[in-house]
């Protein structure tokens, strides 16, 4: 049958999509690479086909579309805030209890998604709520780390930092200072970012979750088409 119609799908120039890179799959047959920005054109005999994009390690979505003949369909994907913190969750919760990572949206021409406020697309934020997680965890070790340097993260930075400060200081008086002082102090400076980064996040969880609500609207609208 001739190919007299064409699909095209195309990656978003959102923020959240710029480390990635999609494979496009039509009926079975990759298609090739798309990146942040670009798109791919598929030329395919009209009526039913299924449209899927496939991400190294977040899996696979897939779409049954219908193509008519002497027609384009417009296609666009994009990585998913909610779906990228679901997918962290299960690597402790070993339950997968959220949306997938990838969105894709059948569009008119130039009619394209809105970026969902690429501001608040930071990793910080999505590693914050991915170790919440933590709690929920079917081991032990993991729901007891949460408890200890993750819910009380600020008591557990200040005591960490304490102590190391304390064996550092304590080598260094002596008259010949051990070699470890140096990854002591390395660690008692990373202790302090950690406790830093993490005050950052927690001060933009608000503002995210303001940010969820407005992408769980889009998803909505779509899942609806």
């Amino acid at each position: 049958m001739e190919a007299d119609a064409l699909i095209r799908v195309t990656c978003l120039p959102w923020r959240i999509n710029r480390y990635i890179r999609f494979h496009l799959v039509v009926d079975g047959s990759d298609q090739g690479l798309l990146r942040r920005g670009k798109h791919l054109d598929v030329r395919i005999p009209a009526g039913q086909h299924t449209v899927a994009i496939k991400t190294a390690g977040l899996g696979t979505l897939d779409r049954d579309i219908e193509v008519p003949a002497d027609g384009r369909v417009n296609l666009a994907c994009s990585l998913s805030h909610e779906g990228l913190i679901s997918a962290a969750r299960s690597k402790y919760t070993e339950v997968w209890d959220g949306p997938s990572p990838i969105n894709m949206w059948l569009i008119e021409d130039g009619d394209v998604p809105s970026e969902p406020s690429p501001s608040q697309e930071k990793w910080w934020t999505v590693t914050v709520l991915s170790q919440e997680a933590m709690a929920d965890s079917p081991l032990l070790f993991l729901r007891v780390y949460h408890r200890v340097a993750i819910k009380h993260y600020v008591v557990f930075s200040l005591v960490a930092s304490l102590v190391f400060s304390l064996l550092a200081f304590d080598m260094l008086s002596q008259p010949d200072p051990s070699v470890l002082w140096i990854p002591l102090a390395l660690i008692v400076v990373g202790t302090l970012s950690v406790m830093v980064l993490r005050a950052l996040a927690r001060r933009r969880l608000a503002a995210s979750s303001v940010t969820d609500s407005n992408r769980a609207t889009i998803s909505d609208s779509i899942n609806e088409d």
